[in-house]
């Protein structure tokens, strides 16, 4: 266990170090708005998925910086309206082409078709929830936060890189919808507490019930790793 998580946690600084390069090093006014990348959600889940089979650092480390990207990249093209000034929308826009052509960069480097497919199918969808969205009378929509398609992506590369047990693979995915939820809500609220809004601490509550539950058919060390994922 203790091995496991020291080689994840190494991967995740680097995937970390790279994330921060690809995104902010190579574009004039993207470098002016560097800052330091706290989370990385998608990469956890990515190297813990892998962790249950085949685990090579070398496909695993620029994928996951390469997901990563892809979740700046949303957050830069839908961000949220309420907090979002018209004078910044053209450069959101940019900042989101510019990540989601360097996360297809990235990906793209290792020469694995499948994991662009699954990247770019990752943003299509997206793209079709924040227009359902906008549609009258629209219901609830599928289970999780906005951006689910790209925590199931993590998981989707995750097993196909590493030839993880396929018994894993639906219980990973509500995982990954759950855990989309409560990034949607840490994302709202800029990192900050939920106490003092019972609308966001109630959902917290059950996408982190729904999340706990998933876990019941994941192996025990993968397991502890996700839950302590889920409450960073």
């Amino acid at each position: 266990m203790e091995i496991l998580v020291n080689k994840i946690s190494a991967d995740l600084d680097e995937a970390k170090e790279r994330l921060t390069t690809y995104a902010f090093s190579d574009h004039r006014l993207l470098a002016e708005s560097k800052r330091v990348v706290d989370d990385t959600p998608l990469a956890a889940l990515l190297f813990i998925t892998a962790s249950m089979g085949r685990y090579r650092s070398d496909e695993l480390v620029p994928i996951g910086a390469g997901l990563e990207l892809l979740r700046l990249a949303v957050a830069a093209h839908y961000p949220d309206e309420k907090t979002n000034r018209d004078s910044r929308k053209d450069f959101l826009l940019i900042s989101a082409d510019y990540f989601y052509a360097r996360a297809i960069i990235v990906a793209g480097a290792l020469g694995n078709g499948r994991v662009i497919e699954y990247m770019v199918q990752a943003i299509a969808d997206v793209a079709t929830e924040h227009v359902r969205k906008r549609e009258p009378d629209v219901d609830g929509g599928a289970p999780g936060g906005k951006h689910a398609s790209l925590f199931k992506a993590a998981v989707a590369i995750g097993a196909l890189l590493s030839d993880c047990p396929a018994s894993a693979v639906e219980p990973l995915n509500v995982y990954a919808e759950a855990l989309s939820g409560i990034d949607d809500i840490v994302l709202k609220n800029n990192g900050a507490p939920v106490d003092n809004n019972r609308a966001d601490e109630e959902s917290l509550t059950a996408f982190r019930a729904r999340l706990l539950l998933s876990l019941d058919a994941i192996p025990l060390p993968q397991a502890r790793l996700l839950e302590e994922l889920a409450y960073e």
